[in-house]
């Protein structure tokens, strides 16, 4: 085999490439004929312009698919406070109902302890600090910490 005839091969090879590349997937069919320069190292002013035009699109695909896991941590952040909206909300009248207590005069006491004991039963008593708890440790229903997806 003569070195001709490998390049002819080789050339060959190349054009059924690019045109298999441009059937198969039909994004790709306006590029088949820059991957046809560019399977020719051809230098040219051409195929400098379009390599560079393909970077700025990568470039601002990176730039989208950044947005897009931005926008997704929003939605779970947005998800996790709309769920556990009552538990906190639990949790901090419950603590106003405490301080009463404790902020209460002698003869009240007892009032605002009993009314403490009936609103703490009323608003699911210390499940809403196991709640809490298994969401911060990640072992919550969506399996992930809530530490971890605010860290984001």
């Amino acid at each position: 085999m003569s070195s001709s005839s490998i390049r002819r091969g080789v050339n060959v090879v190349r054009c059924v490439l690019a045109s298999a590349v441009g059937e198969l997937f039909p994004l790709c069919e306006a590029a088949a004929p820059v991957l046809r320069l560019a399977l020719d190292n051809v230098q040219s002013k051409e195929v400098f312009y379009v390599k560079e035009q393909f970077l700025t699109v990568r470039n601002k695909l990176d730039v989208l698919s950044s947005q897009l896991d931005d926008i997704d941590c929003e939605i779970k952040k947005g998800r996790l406070d709309s769920q556990y909206f009552s538990v906190e909300e639990n949790i901090r009248n419950q603590f106003r109902k405490y301080m009463d207590i404790l902020e209460a005069k002698p003869q009240f006491k007892d009032v605002k302890t009993r009314l403490f004991v009936e609103h703490f039963a009323k608003t699911g008593g210390e499940k809403n600090l196991f709640v809490l708890y298994d969401a911060l440790m990640g072992t919550n229903s969506f399996g992930e910490s809530v530490l971890e997806l605010v860290e984001r």
